[in-house]
């Protein structure tokens, strides 16, 4: 698990996550998983405009999900399908300022979150952010109560992302399990 993101960035905490996360964050190995969610879209034009910018997905009581993590030596590549919206993301283990935090990145621009586990609930938790290397203002930060956790049996997400600005730019939650069969690129969508 040397280059395995969740497990460098939380140390000993990953081993007492519930199994369906320690499942989906290992890192050891690329994966594929499905799964449904509920989304509320943003409330406003520049809301709406800056969601479909990255991809993020409408408003819709319930969707199919399909979540594709690609494991490489340096990070872990996720692409997200929500409610024929796709979206990806860099995840990395932050270093220098970001130690100990995880790194994503969307495009150009990357989010520095601190991670924490407590009362059964992984919450992610915005600290800073830049567009390449330049540092953009904290008062603008995305935020919002987003947190993963086991329902059922079942990997289980809630994301909430707003600006002070702009306001709720998207909201989803749903579970999600591993896809069935063999992994394989045709078979992916």
């Amino acid at each position: 698990m040397s280059n395995a993101v969740f497990p460098a960035v939380l140390g000993d905490t990953f081993h007492e996550l519930p199994a369906p996360l320690q499942e989906l964050h290992c890192g050891e190995r690329s994966s594929d998983w499905i799964g449904s969610a509920s989304v509320r879209g943003a409330n406003n034009l520049a809301g709406r405009l800056v969601a479909a910018l990255f991809g993020f997905p409408a408003g819709t009581r319930q969707s199919e999900v399909r979540v594709s993590i690609e494991v490489a030596p340096k990070g872990e590549t996720w692409t997200r399908s929500i409610g024929g919206r796709r979206f990806r993301s860099r995840l990395s283990v932050g270093a220098g300022r970001d130690a100990g935090m995880l790194r994503e990145r969307f495009g150009m621009i990357t989010v520095a979150t601190a991670i924490t586990w407590k009362d059964g609930k992984l919450r992610f938790v915005p600290v800073r952010w830049r567009i390449g290397l330049l540092p953009l203002p904290r008062a603008l930060l995305p935020k919002g109560a987003s947190f993963e956790h086991e329902r059922d049996g079942s990997f289980a997400f809630d994301v909430r992302v707003e600006t002070p600005v702009l306001g709720l730019i998207a909201a989803y939650k749903g579970t999600l399990r591993p896809r069935p069969g063999p992994r394989d690129a045709t078979t992916r969508d």
